[in-house]
């Protein structure tokens, strides 16, 4: 029998337990954490070879929240900020991509991984989806259609730029069932948009979400706070601008500063100075928070907020939660049964394994019988509260007194707070949930297997220069 108790009083004795459990800041919208790289420590490495026992086990799994993502790897423009961009639009390339699409999804359901399953959320994402023309648009909805069984209530979700989503291919998108498009605006201020690498100007923009949510479908957009020349004000004037558009969903993102980003590289050359501290980019956030709630927007999570009822960015809850995710295309990675994969990186090689009946997988790992109880537990600090009373069906410990010295410590720092045997995250615990969700996940893994051993200390190391590598 494990002893909980024993084996989590190995984290609170760290020696360094004090810094990762988080400290006052300078000020009071600041908490100071010591970063903390979490990497699962009982996952077993796979070669991607065992791919073939994954799909033939996931295909006799009884029916679980299952959602389907397609990866399409190719944009037109690349914004500064990103470090993903991979493939410029070609339209012979996106073609063939394409083809492979549709063989893999043909192979996928004559190996049975759709026979139990019904898919609660299919999400186009990239990339840039919008890249594809309506006919390809098209051939893809419906061969989703054909080989897999949607939820009478399936949300799907497509991924767009602002500049070329045509009429036609907003037409092809909902014929095919699409009913939530998702758009990286990121900033609405014309010439703030310009400096990421983004054309379109404000008036552009605000038109085409208002174009399509006239089509009485879910319109989300994605906004990035922290940019260089952004200010709390012009943060708070996009939000307004979004409502007013009539969009029913929105994601808020803190800048990520990518080292091989056009953006970080210029940082690192001195040739822009970036001046936002964590003081500046909680308070824009705080800030947002507030607005957001005053104009009535339900929060869904620490970064999404919600101004339609049906809105329930459902792909990205399942994602979180430990759902079975099955992906199509090259460079993406997802979760079936007790198994996590990641698909070839390389888009030549992933098009070739395709289209001769092979599911592309570069590597893989299997998860033990604690999978679910830690994916829920991160899940439920993504959403922004805690309901310990949840986790029962997944483990017999009491999960609200383990963690107790944390719960304790994030009350004092004003990061959350307890109704009803439940915590809710103040608006300051949203803006730090990122590392609080590291550390609760280590501590819950003291709590199940005890402090890590030599051997296993060395193995998560490397997985995590592996995992971080670019």
């Amino acid at each position: 029998m494990i002893d909980y108790a024993k084996n989590i009083q190995a984290f609170y004795e760290r020696d360094d337990y004090k810094a990762l459990a988080g400290q006052p800041g300078a000020t009071a919208v600041e908490a100071s954490f010591k970063d903390l790289t979490y990497v699962p420590r009982k996952t077993k490495p796979l070669p991607g070879m065992m791919a073939g026992t994954m799909l033939q086990e996931f295909a006799l799994q009884p029916a679980q929240p299952t959602a389907l993502y397609l990866h399409i790897p190719f944009c037109n423009l690349r914004c500064s900020y990103c470090s993903f961009y991979r493939n410029p639009f070609d339209a012979e390339q996106v073609e063939e991509y394409v083809q492979a699409l549709l063989a893999e999804l043909d192979f996928l359901q004559q190996q049975g991984v759709f026979a139990k399953q019904r898919a609660e959320a299919v999400f186009f994402g990239g990339g840039t989806p919008s890249v594809l023309n309506p006919a390809q648009i098209s051939a893809l909805l419906n061969k989703i259609h054909s080989v897999a069984s949607l939820a009478d209530d399936c949300e799907v979700t497509f991924e767009s730029s602002i500049y070329d989503l045509s009429a036609d291919k907003l037409d092809a998108c909902i014929a095919g069932g699409v009913n939530r498009f998702s758009f990286g605006v990121q900033a609405f201020d014309t010439h703030l948009r310009r400096s990421l690498g983004r054309l379109n100007a404000k008036e552009e923009v605000t038109a085409k979400l208002e174009e399509v949510a006239a089509k009485d479908v879910k319109v989300i957009i994605d906004l990035i706070y922290g940019l260089n020349g952004q200010t709390q004000a012009m943060l708070l004037d996009d939000i307004r601008t979004a409502l007013a558009c009539g969009v029913s969903g929105m994601d808020l993102y803190k800048l990520q500063i990518m080292p091989k980003s056009p953006l970080g590289q210029a940082i690192a050359k001195g040739n822009i100075k970036y001046d936002y501290n964590d003081r500046m980019l909680a308070e824009m956030f705080i800030a947002a928070d507030a607005l957001l709630a005053e104009q009535g927007a339900k929060a869904l999570s620490c970064c999404h907020w919600a101004m339609r009822e049906d809105e329930r960015s459902g792909y990205n809850t399942l994602v979180k939660s430990g759902a079975n995710i099955i992906t199509c295309g090259a460079a993406c990675g997802g979760h079936m049964g007790m198994y996590n994969y990641m698909k070839t990186m390389d888009r030549s090689d992933y098009v070739k394994k395709a289209t001769s009946g092979q599911y592309a997988v570069m590597g893989m790992g299997k998860h033990n019988e604690n999978y679910l109880l830690l994916e829920k537990l991160s899940g439920q600090c993504d959403s922004g509260r805690f309901d310990f009373a949840l986790l029962k069906q997944y483990s017999d410990a009491d999960w609200e007194s383990l963690l107790a010295p944390l719960l304790e410590q994030w009350e004092l720092l004003d990061l959350l707070y307890a109704v009803d045997g439940k915590y809710y995250f103040t608006a300051k615990g949203k803006y730090y949930y990122r590392q609080m969700d590291r550390v609760l996940l280590t501590a819950a893994e003291y709590a199940l297997y005890g402090k890590p051993g030599l051997m296993e200390q060395a193995g998560q190391k490397m997985m995590g220069i592996m995992k971080n590598m670019k």
